[in-house]
């Protein structure tokens, strides 16, 4: 047989191949997108979950290949999308009830490390009384306080943000898709994200374009890609504006702050 005949022949089927496996992506994107404006699609939980929707949608497959030639992780991308518009509400509940059980739980053992300094103090003291000072335990009660001094700091930062959260569900009258809605935690991964694509520069309307194609992808949203690209806009402007807003864009400005980007192996490492 000729040999120019068998490589046409294996590259016509290569290409038959390639078209067959587009045209079943471009289906199931399509029964997604449907099931979506009938509100029967799946929740997505997990990274896995969004990373298959974000390469099951032609459109974001391809924002995926882009931003994977910047050099970004393509599991970081899907799980900073999933932080952000993914999740059940029985999980965020379930998330959010943790979340003030460990700053009460701080709480309460800086509050027994207090006491402990105060025993270890009069113990102390007692065995001076008596005559057989303990030295051992000189420093201890300092130590203990430091250390309920940072427990209670960290448990007031924990109570201090999830005050605003407020979490809810439901169809939403504008599109009839089913949305988890928080009113904070969630903006925050968005503007480090938005801030992480663009090298912790102010980002410009190519992101969140970018960042729309993405979230449609993983929430079955209409694939209305400027309307929402300027409400994640708004989103993100809003919280910039703020000071804790201004604090998580220093911290997106001095490093990879997401770890979007694998470390580069240098030879001999």
């Amino acid at each position: 047989m000729d040999r120019r005949y068998c490589d046409d022949y294996a590259e016509e089927t290569l290409v038959e191949e390639s078209e067959k496996k587009e045209k079943e992506v471009n289906k199931t994107a399509e029964k997604s997108a449907k099931e979506a404006k009938k509100g029967k699609r799946q929740w997505v939980t997990t990274v896995e979950q969004g990373l298959d929707c974000i390469k099951n949608d032609p459109v974001a497959r391809a924002t995926l290949v882009e931003l994977r030639r910047s050099g970004f992780d393509e599991k970081k991308i899907a799980g900073c999308i999933v932080r952000y518009c993914g999740g059940k509400p029985e999980d965020a509940k379930a998330g959010l009830k943790a979340a003030k059980d460990c700053g009460e739980a701080l709480a309460e053992a800086a509050k027994q490390l207090r006491t402990a300094a105060n025993y270890v103090e009069r113990a102390s003291r007692m065995c001076e009384q008596c005559g057989w000072p303990v030295s051992a335990v000189d420093e201890l009660p300092e130590t203990l306080r430091g250390s309920a001094k940072g427990l209670s700091n960290t448990a007031a930062r924990i109570k201090d943000s999830l005050k605003n959260i407020r979490i809810g569900g439901g169809k939403s009258k504008r599109d009839g898709t089913r949305r988890l809605r928080i009113s904070s935690g969630r903006d925050d991964i968005l503007l480090c994200f938005a801030y992480a694509l663009f090298d912790g520069k102010k980002p410009v309307e190519e992101v969140y374009l970018q960042i729309a194609k993405l979230v449609a992808a993983v929430t079955g949203e209409p694939r209305n890609y400027i309307p929402m690209a300027e409400r994640l806009r708004k989103s993100v402007e809003r919280l910039a504006s703020t000071e804790w807003g201004r604090q998580l864009i220093m911290m997106a400005e001095e490093a990879d702050y997401l770890g979007l980007k694998p470390p580069t192996l240098t030879p001999g490492t």
